[in-house]
């Protein structure tokens, strides 16, 4: 069952609750016995048969705009802003890094760092909580910073922008978007945990925005520009060193690609080394452009 399914669900069941008259709450026992019979409820499990209710009562209520169905197009539109937003975060903060003026390399160090392994951080925390949670029947999520921001954004934000511009399916459900809303603060240990995924989706769908973006522009720049690169550190100061951690960085790919191409040799290494007193002149521009297929296939897996 769906998210926008027990939001549906939970939606139904408290309307039928509300029920404040002795024949109303008759009807709804002999509507609920009536939906047993057509569904057969003696061969049915439990799950059957609340899947079951939940679609004869959705029929029901053809003409009402239900929680989940405002949910699933939010949802749906929060993806694509978020993917949208992460592009155009990954686009511009690449191009600034970039921006090469033919007397001081782009820093390879400070250009994997941000693209390639503060998104492997990223995604190891995410992976963390993935675990716990999972080790923890599902209860890990409850700091409920993920699922106040995805409740607030759903149905708080997002509905109120859209009001704005007219949407339809908003318009005509702003009364149960915003009982959803209010069923999410009265039953938060009931969707604490379920909106983890939402969360974490959510997250993914920029991460992946960011790094097309980030991919996107520096191929596009090394296409139409000549750029060099260089590394430097203080802690490092072997090449050997560094061409260990390149190397054991580079395995995925460096599995079905060429050596030459995967990551920089020694000497590339070596000659790439940028010496503040000496400048870039010194360096060799064959060794100054060997860093790009290696930050590229770093940016795409990882």
């Amino acid at each position: 069952m769906k998210l926008n399914d027990i939001i549906d669900l939970e939606y139904l069941v408290r309307k039928d609750d509300d029920l404040d008259s002795e024949s109303r709450v008759q009807a709804c026992i002999d509507r609920d016995r009536r939906i047993y019979s057509d569904l057969d409820g003696k061969t049915l499990d439990r799950k059957g048969l609340v899947a079951g209710w939940l679609d004869r009562r959705r029929e029901q209520e053809a003409g009402v705009t239900l929680p989940g169905t405002v949910f699933g197009s939010l949802y749906r539109l929060t993806g694509y802003i978020m993917t949208a937003a992460g592009l155009f975060s990954g686009i511009c903060l690449t191009a600034s890094f970039l921006a090469y003026h033919g007397n001081r390399p782009v820093n390879v160090t400070l250009f994997a760092s941000v693209f390639i392994l503060l998104p492997l951080i990223f995604t190891a925390i995410a992976a963390f909580a993935g675990i716990r949670r999972q080790m923890a029947n599902g209860d890990s999520f409850s700091f409920s910073i993920g699922s106040a921001l995805v409740s607030s954004l759903l149905f708080k934000g997002l509905p109120r922008l859209l009001k704005r511009f007219d949407w339809d399916l908003i318009s005509r459900g702003q009364d149960t978007a915003h009982l959803s809303a209010m069923m999410l603060k009265m039953r938060a240990e009931t969707f604490k945990g379920l909106f983890y995924w939402p969360f974490f989706i959510l997250t993914c769908l920029f991460s992946i925005g960011f790094s097309a973006g980030a991919l996107g522009i520096t191929f596009f720049r090394i296409m139409v520009s000549d750029m060099a690169f260089g590394w430097q550190s203080t802690l490092l100061t072997s090449p050997a060193t560094v061409h260990d951690i390149v190397s054991r960085v580079a395995w995925p790919w460096g599995l079905w690609m060429p050596e030459q191409l995967s990551f920089p040799t020694l000497a590339q290494i070596e000659g790439s080394r940028i010496i503040l007193k000496d400048g870039i002149s010194v360096l060799a521009t064959q060794d100054l452009t060997s860093w790009w297929p290696f930050l590229c296939m770093g940016i795409l897996f990882y």
